[in-house]
């Protein structure tokens, strides 16, 4: 049983095929402990709603993902924005922020799954966003796919 942070890149593959959906999901077995970021809802949301405003799914679809990413939060643990989760995302913004163009929601994804590998180590962190992959391996972390 695998401990894995997933960002929101990854986790919309877990909720839509897209390119990479089948790399995500082989590194992801039935008992594995899954991590997310308490922003991951949010970015989620935005993610398909983008997709509606693209023409690329129906609005329908899109709030049927959303609502059942709800309905399974309870099989994720999520890390909570705290103040020390901000203060983290600060310092990591500094220090890849002109070198790799870190983000700040990105920043915040990365601070959350520093957060959740001190308290439990990760076995990995999933993402398919290139900036965050190369902050997060740089900071310690395993990076799949």
């Amino acid at each position: 049983m695998a401990r894995h942070f997933v960002d929101t890149s990854a986790l919309v593959k877990l909720y839509r095929n897209e390119p990479l959906t089948a790399a995500v999901q082989a590194c992801i077995a039935p008992n594995d402990t899954l991590v997310i970021s308490g922003i991951a809802c949010l970015e989620f949301q935005s993610a398909f709603l983008g997709l509606v405003r693209q023409n690329l799914v129906a609005a329908a679809h899109a709030q049927q993902r959303i609502a059942l990413l709800r309905q399974d939060l309870p099989n994720f643990t999520v890390i909570p924005l705290t103040h020390a989760v901000v203060a983290s995302a600060e310092v990591l913004i500094d220090r890849f922020g002109v070198s790799e163009g870190l983000r700040p929601a990105d920043a915040m994804q990365l601070a959350c799954a520093l957060e959740a590998h001190s308290q439990v180590p990760l076995d990995s962190a999933l993402t398919t966003d290139a900036i965050l992959s190369r902050c997060a391996l740089a900071a310690g972390l395993v990076v799949k796919p």
